[in-house]
């Protein structure tokens, strides 16, 4: 099971028990969760010589990381609800299942957007289109919520958590890394 934890004094993410503070190798992550489902890279090949940001997606876990193109740093993980209709080809297949904590404090995972909001110790702004965001020393979350499908096609008004994104610190135009990552830590 996993457990990721957004701490905001001092600013971490922990992946189980892997503390990141900037921007991971795909590897060291790789190391906490195993070999993903897939690895999405993009409905349209990248041009020669070139690549396209690569998406670890973790059906079994409700996860997905995201790995930048040109740094090849992770620049942030995913968990998902309410896969059963997916609006990206990247959502994994299964919901979240592991512990979502915001300063120690257990999250709703997923369900209405109004009770995740209540349960957050963290203070979200936005709303726009169904993205709230909560920013802090270089960390940013991004949490999604839409209605679900009614029989007639529309959506409901009432929203629901669909995902949790959570980016770190990092520079997406670094070198990319030739060594053993030194941005997080066991």
């Amino acid at each position: 099971m996993i457990t990721l934890s957004i701490q905001s004094k001092p600013a971490a993410v922990f992946v189980n028990d892997f503390r990141v503070t900037s921007a991971p190798t795909a590897r060291d992550l790789l190391a906490v969760l195993g070999e993903p489902s897939n690895v999405y890279d993009g409905a349209v090949p990248a041009p020669a010589g070139h690549r396209n940001n690569q998406i670890y997606i973790y059906n079994e876990l409700g996860l997905t990381f995201n790995e930048h193109h040109h740094a090849r740093l992770v620049q942030g993980i995913s968990c998902w609800f309410e896969t059963d209709d997916p609006e990206y080809r990247f959502t994994p297949s299964s919901d979240f299942a592991g512990h979502l904590l915001f300063d120690g404090e257990p999250m709703p995972l997923g369900g209405d957007i109004r009770d995740f909001m209540t349960a957050s110790p963290l203070v979200f702004g936005g709303g726009f289109a169904g993205g709230w965001q909560h920013n802090f020393e270089g960390f940013g979350i991004f949490v999604r919520s839409r209605g679900h499908k009614l029989p007639s096609g529309r959506r409901s008004k009432v929203h629901r958590v669909v995902s949790v994104a959570v980016s770190w610190p990092h520079d997406p135009w670094a070198a990319a890394p030739s060594t053993p990552s030194d941005h997080g830590d066991r």
